[in-house]
């Protein structure tokens, strides 16, 4: 089974949305949409989301609305427990009792979510990153799109969403990655995403408020010209274009954003023993000619784009889009999310209106199954020991009847049959005794515990000849034994009963038997 996806990624300029179909096999994108961004306002804003994934039945069961959350917005932390391991349950406690004491933020108004970080051997208990926000601010969100009559099913943050598109990427050879660190720099219009990756595990993110926004006021400030004009030729210069006057402006401001990422890495090594192996270019803003090769001449680290020719590949739509696939990464990012069973980093979990975590299903399938399918054998098993024990005295009435017809009669004769032959007779004079066997039976039954299982007949006699009764059973409580002599002895036709020796019966049960004089003639 697959769940549809809907990435929504509201950026500086544009509403970006992607569909997704994920399941536990494959992920494969169907469509993908752009939008101007007109306004500020949120009623607006989700208006045009709504309008954007009307046509993808986002009120379906099986689709699931994933809307991005700007990192910044974000409190980000990497956690060091001294433990190995721990029930997640348990986890949950410690990982929030050390947010609190960390963030400026009380224990009832932080949501929050994590991963733990694959063992290494140099280090001695768990890591975990986790990124916690307010809880107001993840119910206005909430709220805001529910005005607008559309239902998140999950918040995340987008920079840190990162690891599922990698991981597919990865596996159809788009990227190449080792078990070493690597970056993922997202260069937006006002606002840049730094996320380090390890093994596909966030292992920290920050926003550095500086993108190509800045890039392109210096080269219409620089050059006299209006900002579009600026923005085109800044797509259009080359990084080999060494005289051109353009491409120094462009350097220059891309030096500012670069030395604050250098200041990032060195924190990280120093810090968290954290070397970089690669760095991956993405965003709107990398559309810049040779961004890469500044980077990696600037700070050391092998730097590549993640080209379009990634989601292409992912790409399951039959229409033919011209749109540079490049700005729609944060919004894959996102639509990917869960095609490991798990929805990462959803920042909505505790609020949500639908549940979107379907790791159970996974994790969990096999199990609650076998465990449905005893339920109901145990309950077939019940069903059919109850209606068991309720005949058994019936069959044990039948049995006695029978005995007592074939001796009066000379055949074996239903109690219908017993009293027809009664009525036909001439003679006023009985041809059965006063006291029956059946009635004495009738008593004995009536002296048992109202719950049929305590006491379990073995074997009974009725001799009315000689005035006596004969029974063998199984009792789990030798006191029901006791209390039902007691009201035997009450009755009519009973007295001197003596009880045989008590001995271990089947299934932790009491073998008694019970020898009773009859006064009843």
């Amino acid at each position: 089974m697959s769940i549809r996806n809907i990435g929504v990624d509201v950026g500086v300029d544009s509403i970006k949305i992607v569909v997704a179909e994920v399941s536990f096999q494959q992920t494969r994108i169907i469509d993908y949409v752009e939008k101007n961004r007109i306004s500020n306002v949120p009623e607006e804003i989700v208006n045009t989301v709504r309008t954007m994934i009307e046509n993808y039945d986002y009120k379906s069961n099986n689709t699931c609305v994933l809307v991005g959350f700007a990192t910044d917005r974000i409190y980000s932390r990497l956690l060091h427990f001294p433990f190995d391991s721990l029930k997640r349950s348990e986890l949950d406690k410690i990982v929030e009792k050390e947010l609190e004491t960390i963030l400026p933020l009380e224990q009832e108004e932080i949501v929050f979510d994590y991963h733990v970080l694959p063992k290494t051997k140099e280090i001695n208990g768990m890591d975990v990153f986790s990124c916690a926000v307010s809880q107001e601010t993840i119910q206005k969100t909430i709220s805001d799109y529910l005005n607008g009559n559309v239902v998140v099913h999950g918040i995340i943050p987008t920079g840190i969403s990162y690891g599922s598109l990698i991981n597919k990427l990865c596996s159809l050879k788009e990227l190449k990655t080792t078990d070493e660190p690597v970056a993922i720099i997202d260069i937006g219009a006002s606002k840049t995403s730094l996320s380090i990756f390890q093994k596909n595990k966030a292992l920290f993110s920050r926003t550095i408020s500086y993108g190509g926004i800045n890039v392109t006021k210096a080269m219409s400030s620089a050059l006299n010209i209006d900002f579009e004009q600026a923005e085109s030729m800044k797509k259009t210069t080359h990084n080999t274009d060494v005289k051109d006057k353009t491409l120094e402006i462009i350097n220059k401001e891309l030096t500012t954003l670069i030395c604050e990422i250098q200041k990032t890495f060195r924190v990280l090594s120093v810090e968290y023993d954290c070397h970089l192996t690669k760095i991956f270019l993405t965003g709107g803003s990398c559309r810049i000619n040779g961004i890469d090769t500044l980077f990696s001449q600037s700070i050391g680290i092998p730097t590549e784009m993640i080209s379009s020719q990634g989601l292409l590949n992912m790409d399951n739509h039959s229409t033919d889009k011209t749109m540079d696939l490049d700005v729609f990464y944060p919004a894959a990012s996102i639509a990917c999310n869960g095609s490991d069973g798990y929805l990462g980093f959803d920042l909505a979990k505790k609020m949500q209106t639908k549940e979107s975590n379907f790791s159970f299903l996974k994790e969990k399938f096999v199990p609650l199954t076998i465990s449905l399918v005893l339920i109901c054998l145990f309950w077939i098993g019940s069903a059919y020991a109850s209606f068991y024990n309720a005949n058994r005295s019936n069959l044990i009435l039948r049995e006695q009847l029978a005995i007592s017809s074939t001796e009066m009669f000379g055949e074996s004769l239903s109690s219908e049959q017993v009293l027809l032959r009664i009525k036909t007779k001439n003679n006023d004079e009985s041809p059965i005794p006063e006291v029956t066997a059946y009635d004495m039976l009738l008593q004995i039954n009536e002296a048992f515990p109202s719950d049929k299982n305590s006491i379990e007949v073995n074997d009974l006699s009725i001799d009315i000849a000689h005035n006596s009764v004969s029974l063998r059973a199984y009792a789990k409580d030798i006191r029901d034994v006791t209390e039902t002599e007691k009201k035997l002895e009450n009755m009519q036709c009973f007295e001197n009963i003596s009880r045989g020796e008590v001995s271990a019966g089947p299934d932790d049960m009491k073998d008694f038997s019970w020898s009773i004089k009859t006064t009843c003639e």
